[in-house]
């Protein structure tokens, strides 16, 4: 069950085009997307690639079980129920 609805509604494809395409007409994301983006590559550049990849992986990591658990916490999801969810 946990895994399906991870599936159905947070792994969504169309759902991940359609946030992508309400960012694009943010010029303040635009502006911290170029920002984000500078301050990464000097990150690899001064800590190497296995130490940026290990980075890059773990706030990835991080940033999409955080968002995950807005999401359904949005959804007026009870904590015991979210906590069920996420764990996969």
């Amino acid at each position: 069950m946990n895994t399906q609805f991870i599936k159905l509604v947070l792994q969504n494809d169309e759902l991940e085009n359609q946030f992508y395409a309400f960012y694009q007409g943010m010029p303040e994301y635009q502006q911290a997307n170029r920002a984000y983006d500078t301050v990464l590559s000097q990150v690899k550049e001064k800590m190497g690639n296995e130490f940026f990849d290990q980075l890059e992986n773990h706030i990835i990591t991080y940033w999409s079980l955080q968002s995950y658990a807005h999401y359904l916490f949005g959804l007026g999801l009870r904590q015991e129920i979210l906590s069920a969810f996420l764990e996969i």
